[in-house]
């Protein structure tokens, strides 16, 4: 797996992009690749069959004032 680049070259970059396309284009293109992958990922839980099922992720801090935390989803069916 390929890492990310260190936190001042991510703001360096986003940076890039706000000055190439401006703030507000830049801001609607990051909010869409959000809403894409939330509407994939409720696509996903969609298919998992009825029953109990858990997982749980790590976060890791991604800025200053960022908590690191874990996130624990469960997901019931009948």
């Amino acid at each position: 797996m390929e890492s990310l680049p260190t936190p001042p070259v991510r703001r360096e970059r986003l940076l890039e992009l706000v000055d190439r396309y401006g703030a507000d284009t830049t801001k609607a293109a990051m909010h869409k690749q959000m809403n894409d992958a939330e509407r994939k990922l409720r696509a996903k839980l969609e298919q998992i069959p009825d029953g109990t099922w858990s997982a749980a992720s790590h976060q890791e801090q991604s800025g200053t004032g960022d908590r690191n935390g874990r996130l624990d989803i469960a997901r019931v069916g009948a």
